[in-house]
């Protein structure tokens, strides 16, 4: 994505926002390549991940901010206004849910928690921090292209609705090498029932913003 389409769709702040990354890993290795092309708006001034083999690459991209193995930890860096959690999806609620307590913005990767009671509950501390701002991780909704899809169904458009085909297509395997074997179940999360939620979540939650908007049409 080129900077000015960021740019065009992206909050603008008085000031620039000092931004803490909470997992470095591919994801949010991706996404820190993207948040540096808007300098003006944010300055990523310190990451975390429990993983040498992950924060080494961070740092060397960021190598002014401030290195952390413990979330807690960063999250009590006064020096950080927002976190961005890229974190696996068992670990999503506990990290929004402490980050809002600390004081922070916080931008959740999808998918938003691991269940519906943790949903129910983030959102309702949410609520409880209303000076904050807790933002999941949608982009595709976000971006202009996806808001005039929307535009266009709301406003009739397509007619009424009858039928709608949602596909998505992945020939891939989530599983990836391993410098060590004892870190299989963190990295390759999943691949494991106990931290997963499936591919519904995964996957069909991106599809659902339109979903929603097009059962709606009269």
């Amino acid at each position: 994505m080129n900077s000015e389409l960021l740019r065009a769709n992206t909050f603008h702040s008085k000031e620039t926002i000092k931004l803490g990354v909470i997992g470095t890993g591919s994801r949010g290795r991706g996404c820190m390549e993207l948040i540096k092309k808007l300098p003006d708006q944010f300055t990523i001034t310190a990451l975390c991940d429990i993983m040498d083999f992950q924060l080494k690459p961070a740092l060397e991209m960021c190598p002014e901010a401030k290195a952390y193995k413990d979330y807690r930890k960063l999250l009590d860096d006064k020096n950080v206004q927002a976190v961005f959690v890229a974190t696996p999806l068992f670990l999503h609620y506990p990290m929004a849910s402490d980050a809002l307590k600390a004081g922070k913005h916080v931008y959740l990767e999808k998918p938003m928690t691991y269940s519906i009671e943790q949903a129910i509950a983030l959102v309702k501390e949410a609520k409880e921090h209303s000076n904050q701002v807790l933002q999941i991780g949608y982009q595709l909704p976000y971006s202009p292209l996806y808001k005039k899809i929307a535009e266009m169904i709301e406003k009739g458009y397509l007619g009424k609705v009858t039928q709608i085909h949602c596909r998505f297509d992945r020939n891939g395997s989530w599983r990836v090498p391993l410098p060590d074997p004892s870190l299989e179940k963190i990295v390759n999360w999943r691949m494991y029932r106990e931290f997963f939620g499936g591919i519904t979540p995964e996957l069909l939650s991106s599809k659902m913003y339109f979903i929603t908007i097009a059962i709606k049409t009269p």
